[in-house]
């Protein structure tokens, strides 16, 4: 079995992660950059990376089976302090953003496994711009992304370098933690072949437009947030669920409206009114609660008890 990068001794590790694409060698360069030496590369095998980036700071830690490892950029204009494993290096000269792109660029190149988990926590940076064109024709191998940003257009570009094949969950966050309902343009960010692939979504504190149900569809299962929606959304949703969807409203939907569409629920709690509706699968039933205290209403698939 190939040696992980977090494996490797210590010297050796950092040695690796200090190269960046304008310190290496030409021939060490175009060797690691050629796609046909790809297969001779070690594989770090990390499972988690963590990419923090602000107005003037970038952080990396990438988690593999012994623990987690960080590269830190503390950037000013035209220079930056790197930090890893208590080290520093100046760096003057430099686009900082580059040269810390360039890093996660090689470490990315020892990545042949795909890893669980890839976050972006962005704020004012343009990182992920930087990502995106370094990262056109690899994309990043990952089955969970989480950004917390809250502007679309950074989304969209961080959705764009992971590779939707293999994507399966996207999670979305406002830079800012709070309870709030957050305006975001979800337009480009529903046509990418990422968010039509994957096959689970959770998105919190920004407001989904109810223009856009139609491309929640396709999703196993779905968690968003809505100002509201019409007796007519969520039959159409009825219709086409496919495992679960989960909606939290900042105005409820009416049990009785609904009751005046489907007819008398099967009231569980006090304030809630589930409705149960045949599938396709003769086994299975969908059931659709509306809570009206807590503003939520919740469609989930399942099996028929027995009898």
């Amino acid at each position: 079995m190939s040696p992980s990068l977090v494996d490797m001794p210590e010297l050796v590790m950092e040695k690796i992660l200090n190269l960046t694409l304008r310190h290496v060698c030409r021939d060490l360069r175009n060797f690691i950059d050629d796609d046909g030496n790809y297969s001779m590369l070690l594989d770090s095998k990390f499972v988690k990376i963590t990419i923090t980036a602000e107005l003037n700071l970038i952080r990396f830690k990438f988690t593999g089976r012994r623990g987690s490892i960080w590269l830190t950029y503390d950037i000013r204009e035209n220079m930056c302090t790197r930090m890893f494993n208590n080290r520093k290096s100046l760096l003057m000269n430099v686009n900082p953003v580059e040269v810390a792109v360039g890093d996660l660029y090689l470490v990315l190149r020892f990545q042949k496994t795909t890893m669980k988990r890839i976050i972006f926590d962005i704020h004012d940076s343009e990182l992920t711009e930087c990502l995106k064109n370094i990262l056109d024709r690899r994309k990043i191998k990952v089955e969970s992304l989480t950004v917390i940003s809250s502007q679309s257009y950074r989304i969209y570009q961080v959705l764009s370098i992971v590779d939707a094949k293999v994507l399966k969950e996207i999670v979305m966050r406002p830079r800012v933690d709070q309870e709030d309902f957050q305006l975001l343009n979800f337009t480009e960010i529903v046509e990418t072949e990422q968010w039509k692939n994957a096959e689970e979504l959770d998105v919190k504190n920004f407001i989904f437009p109810s223009e856009k149900l139609r491309n929640l569809t396709h999703f196993s299962r779905a968690s968003i947030w809505m100002h509201r929606i019409s007796i007519e959304e969520i039959d159409y949703l009825r219709n086409h669920c496919r495992n679960s969807i989960e909606i939290l409203l900042l105005h409820p939907a009416s049990s009785e409206e609904l009751a005046m569409k489907w007819g008398p629920s099967c009231r569980r709690h006090v304030t809630k009114d589930d409705w149960y509706f045949r599938t396709p699968d003769a086994e299975k039933i969908l059931r659709i609660t509306n809570d009206e205290r807590f503003c939520n209403i919740a469609m989930s698939i399942r099996k028929r008890r027995a009898g």
